[in-house]
């Protein structure tokens, strides 16, 4: 078994990088879904903001006709009055009294001016929201369908490989399965290849007594990193080939 142990740590290994990359892009895409739904929330309260406004901007409008509609009835009263005034100082009074009225007409009339334009900007506000909020509501909802349909995915293939590490790991002795998980608390790649008679990652030279071990199948630690060491003549072909 000896001479196909390393193929099984390797392919540990392997499993381990992917589930490790699987849990990366999962967590991503999960931040990505918050982030959307944050933002259809956001045009969602928009929109109810922009009606609140344009209703407060309405009522406004509508109790300053109200008020403008009182007032012309008050100075129709005060007109009527003047003209069946009998003395002088009945007129005098009701005059004054129509004056006032007429003066808070004319500023209830510049307010009701400006209220209509604040409710016309309004409106339109409203209105252009509401005509680009269905394509913001589609863009969101489709990224987080695509990110909920990417996690679903991801989910599966996890675990397909937990299946698999388990069904690897009933057929790698139990003090191998230590000394991996040992060092893969250490490091991302806790077993690889010796090439060219050292450490492929700190490049710590291989004795040649046990160069000529690992040719036979067997793993070692390497004397510096400690990382779990196996050869592969195919992988350092392989290297050769990178280098040119």
């Amino acid at each position: 078994m000896a001479e196909f142990l390393w193929k099984k740590l390797k392919t540990l290994a392997s499993f381990d990088r992917e589930l490790s990359l699987n849990q990366e892009k999962k967590t991503t895409l999960l931040k990505k879904v918050e982030i959307e739904k944050v933002e259809l929330t956001k045009i969602k309260i928009h929109i109810t903001e922009l009606k609140q406004d344009a209703l407060l901007k309405q009522k406004q409008v509508d109790t300053l006709e109200l008020d403008a509609a009182s007032l012309n009835i008050e100075e129709l009263k005060k007109k009527t009055a003047i003209e069946t005034s009998t003395t002088k100082k009945e007129l005098i009074a009701l005059r004054h009294e129509l004056s006032i009225l007429e003066t808070r007409r004319k500023d209830i009339e510049d307010s009701l001016i400006s209220a209509w334009h604040q409710l016309e900007l309004a409106e339109k506000a409203l209105t252009s929201a509401k005509e680009n909020q269905d394509a913001l509501l589609a863009t969101h909802t489709k990224i987080i369908h695509d990110c909920t349909s990417e996690i679903e995915a991801l989910t599966s293939k996890t675990m397909l490989l937990l299946t698999q590490e388990k069904n690897l790991l009933d057929t790698i002795p139990e003090e191998w399965i230590k000394k991996y998980q040992n060092m893969k608390e250490r490091v991302t790649d806790p077993i690889i290849p010796a090439i060219d008679e050292s450490c492929s990652s700190c490049y710590y030279l291989v004795l040649p007594g046990d160069i000529a071990r690992l040719k036979k199948g067997a793993i070692l630690s390497c004397r510096s990193c400690y990382r779990l060491l196996y050869y592969d003549s195919d992988e350092e072909k392989s290297a050769h080939t990178a280098q040119y």
